[in-house]
């Protein structure tokens, strides 16, 4: 049997990858509470784990056509579907308006992009602090500096 071409290895390596980020990694047990703006139907873990009130059961992430680390989920509400980013789901439900705030103003000023900020470890480090998934630090980060830096 002949070696995959380098193509194929690298198709095998992005499967995998997306294998990992969309695969459900939460229990019953888990700490959940209600999907802000969607809190009658919804739940979501601090790891951005999303439960429907109606399936009672997790359901999988969807790997963003546009970024290779982003997640989004596709939901259903009144018959109409949305996507909603992981991200910005953790962070509005479980990181209030103070928390942003003192996230924000710990940023070292030579910090003032997303690379930098990534080249730091930074997203991990809020994540760890706030008991959040990176990918809420990377949300608040961005917004961040869309409004008052570089990006």
């Amino acid at each position: 049997m002949s070696k995959p071409n380098s193509h194929r290895r690298e198709l095998n390596r992005v499967n995998r990858y997306r294998a990992y980020l969309t695969e459900i990694r939460a229990s019953e047990t888990d700490e959940r509470r209600p999907l802000k703006n969607f809190e009658l139907h919804y739940e979501i873990t601090r790891n951005g784990e999303i439960f429907p009130k109606r399936l009672n059961r997790f359901i999988k992430h969807r790997v963003s056509p546009y970024s290779e680390d982003s997640t989004y989920i596709q939901i259903q509400v009144c018959g109409t579907a949305k996507k909603l980013n992981i991200g910005k789901a953790i962070a509005e439900t479980w990181l209030s308006d103070i928390d942003i705030n003192d996230i924000l103003r710990k940023v070292p000023e030579e910090i003032n992009s997303i690379e930098a900020a990534k080249q730091a470890g930074l997203f991990q480090a809020i994540a760890k602090t706030y008991h959040v998934s990176p990918s809420a630090a990377y949300y608040v980060l961005k917004n961040f500096f869309m409004h008052y830096g570089s990006v």
